[in-house]
């Protein structure tokens, strides 16, 4: 015979699929859809015996309900949001300048953050209850616009003219950055999803991936020709980024749906060095490579103590050979602020000359006492 917790859950699992958190005399309580119900369970066979009934409402979700009395519960409330900070590092050491700062934001979330070369031109995904938009943000005087209303992953060319910019889930654009109408660059595949991912930096290209398995190629926006970056015949490869003299390449592949050892590769004549000449730079959890401004660094991130932080991997000048351990560059811990859940493509980050900017998730809340009135 089941007991009267295991006999709540599974009718909570069959009928709303949600287990339970605790008891108010005869009803149990659960939380669903940011809220907290209560279902009143006759004790004969454990089945609902009256309808269910919603305890809280409001904005912000609701979750870890605890009982204080028949008519007291204890609650938490929630709410999550996105936006971008800055950390600023040494270019040659790797090491963090001081504490993260955040950028000054109207509201809303903002994600998936890009960058002239030199600093001064960041575009972003703005989300709000309205809608999404593609933002341009002049960093020297603080002047924003509006590029675009579409929920679009930007990305600046290194000479601050023109953004190109991805529309899920396989609608590439370019358009200039001072405004003005978009060039489609890339029509929908159809069959399989392709997106924007960076410029080389000369910004003669434009670098994005598509397929399945995922692969890399360098998209001409003059002639919309596309010539292979790296690729694999099982593998996904993500994260494919070419170092500052586009001789090499950094990235990941998923084996399994599981592991995702890091690599570097060589980059010659317009190809890629196959997989047996792939250098590993490290074997699992490191991801969402970058290189700094002279090619000697590689950044990541890795959570290599059980949380995403962001670390960097010294190479050699001339082979791009590890060289020592990896280190820690700055430490994300804590409840509060977190790498984005939703994937490191909201993440960025928007390479400076002084340093990254980023995206973060930050969630924060209350806790509550609630008195049923009957």
């Amino acid at each position: 015979m089941k007991t009267g917790a295991a006999a709540a859950s599974a009718e909570l699992k069959h009928r709303y699929n949600a287990p339970p958190s605790d008891w108010i005399g005869d009803r149990v309580l659960f939380t669903e859809q940011g809220q907290i119900w209560g279902l009143h369970l006759a004790m004969r066979g454990w089945k609902a015996s009256g309808p269910l009934q919603r305890l809280t409402s409001g904005s912000n979700s609701a979750t870890h309900a605890r009982a204080r009395s028949v008519s007291q519960l204890v609650f938490n409330t929630t709410q999550s949001s996105r936006h971008l900070w800055k950390l600023r590092l040494d270019s040659k050491s790797g090491r963090a300048l001081g504490e993260m700062q955040p950028l000054p934001h109207s509201g809303g979330a903002q994600a998936q953050p890009s960058s002239s070369a030199d600093g001064r031109l960041l575009a972003y995904n703005q989300s709000e209850p309205t809608g999404n938009s593609v933002r341009l943000r002049d960093l020297a005087t603080g002047k924003e616009s509006t590029l675009i209303s579409v929920a679009g992953r930007p990305k600046v060319s290194p000479d601050g003219s023109k953004v190109a910019y991805g529309v899920f889930p396989d609608r590439l654009y370019l358009m200039p950055s001072g405004g003005g109408e978009s060039t489609l660059l890339v029509p929908p595949q159809g069959k399989y999803s392709a997106q924007v991912y960076a410029w080389t930096s000369d910004g003669q290209r434009i670098v994005y991936w598509w397929g399945n398995p995922i692969r890399w190629g360098l998209l001409d926006p003059q002639t919309r020709q596309t010539t292979d970056l790296i690729a694999h015949p099982k593998y996904d490869i993500h994260g494919a980024e070419l170092s500052p003299d586009q001789r090499w390449v950094a990235f990941n592949t998923v084996i399994s749906g599981r592991e995702e050892p890091l690599w570097i590769a060589a980059y010659r004549d317009g190809k890629a060095a196959g997989e047996k000449d792939w250098m590993q730079v490290s074997a699992d959890g490191d991801e969402r490579p970058w290189w700094s401004p002279d090619g000697n660094l590689l950044y990541m991130v890795g959570n290599r103590d059980g949380t995403k932080c962001l670390w960097a991997q010294r190479l050699d000048h001339a082979t791009k050979r590890p060289v020592g351990e990896a280190f820690a560059v700055y430490h994300i811990h804590g409840a509060r602020l977190k790498v984005t859940s939703a994937g490191l493509a909201a993440f960025g980050p928007a390479i400076l000359p002084d340093g990254i900017i980023f995206s973060l998730d930050e969630q924060t809340g209350n806790v509550w006492i609630g008195e049923q009135k009957e």
